[in-house]
């Protein structure tokens, strides 16, 4: 029987090295990484960080801030710009930020700054999702698809508009 590998220290520099190897490959908030970096101390000293471990951590995502690598205003814009070209609402854009650790005032700005038109994002949404009732004037918008809207963060009234707008030929 294989013995389990004896817990190895959580140093400065290793948390150092493990930060700029995930941010060279992933965006991450100041929230996100600091998560990412207790999960990765936590398995390497196998057992959940000490507060000495937690104190290099902060200092590592300190550092990275200072040094301009962590910046959540512009993961922000662009985790905002990404969701809004998927057809996102600017709710649910809102959520997904506050989910990666955003702060709700930064998420706002962002938002904003994107200039959400719920109807244009009900029809990206919806080309996305293929729902017919946008496409083809004969179909009607079943349930399952207002519920496909919803969980997007879209109200009924900006489901309406949209696809009344798409009658109306005012939106391709």
């Amino acid at each position: 029987m294989q013995k389990a590998p004896a817990p190895k220290p959580v140093t400065a520099r290793w948390l150092m090295n493990a930060a700029q190897f995930y941010l060279a490959r992933y965006a991450a908030s100041e929230a996100g990484l600091t998560a990412v970096l207790r999960r990765k101390a936590a398995k390497r000293a196998g057992a959940p960080p000490d507060a000495e471990a937690l104190a290099l951590i902060a200092e590592t995502v300190a550092a990275l801030r200072g040094a301009g690598l962590i910046d959540d205003t512009a993961f922000a814009a662009a985790r905002t710009r990404t969701l809004q070209r998927k057809g996102l609402s600017a709710a649910g854009a809102r959520q997904r930020l506050a989910a990666k650790g955003v702060n709700r005032e930064i998420a706002d700005a962002a938002i904003a700054e994107a200039a959400f038109d719920e109807t244009a994002q009900v029809l990206a949404a919806a080309r996305r999702l293929r729902i017919a009732a946008f496409s083809d004037p004969a179909a009607e918008l079943s349930d399952r698809d207002k519920a496909r809207l919803a969980r997007r963060g879209f109200g009924p009234g900006a489901i309406r508009a949209a696809l009344k707008a798409t009658r109306e030929g005012d939106v391709s």
